[in-house]
């Protein structure tokens, strides 16, 4: 008897599928920390690619990759869309050693001063350091 398949698994969707779940629930994952370890989860519905892809294939786009709109929350249909990297890194927690309470804006020790880095060509460019961290807030929000 032929095993019937999606015909999916050479797409980009289902490489998303597929770190999703992975990063969720295989401790051996590198990012399991991240996700499963924090206690992210996938809803069980879409541990079958097919429900995934019906909930999921609007909107999907060659290089997006799956983004959760809350990341204390887990992956399912409402809480979660199809991101750019720049969106998504501008969707990300704020890191525990950031003291400034703002995304993207740390105190750097050696100059005393508020630095401002901005995802920019895919990757995190220094805006400037900045005296206080208001000016360092409306150098961020020009920059937006």
């Amino acid at each position: 008897m032929a095993k019937i398949t999606h015909g999916q698994s050479k797409n980009g969707i289902y490489k998303s599928w597929s770190c999703m779940i992975q990063r969720c629930e295989n401790p051996n994952d590198p990012f399991y920390y991240n996700y499963g370890g924090r206690g992210i989860g996938v809803i069980d519905k879409w541990h079958k690619f097919e429900n995934f892809y019906a909930d999921m294939s609007e909107g999907y786009e060659e290089g997006l990759t799956i983004d959760r709109l809350d990341n204390e929350l887990g992956y399912f249909k409402e809480n979660c869309r199809w991101a750019t990297r720049k969106q998504q890194a501008e969707n990300t927690r704020i890191r525990k050693d950031n003291k400034t309470g703002s995304r993207g804006i740390y105190f750097r020790k050696d100059t005393g001063k508020y630095q401002l880095q901005i995802w920019k060509n895919g990757k995190y460019t220094s805006a400037g350091c900045y005296k206080t961290i208001k000016e360092a807030m409306e150098a961020k929000n020009a920059k937006s």
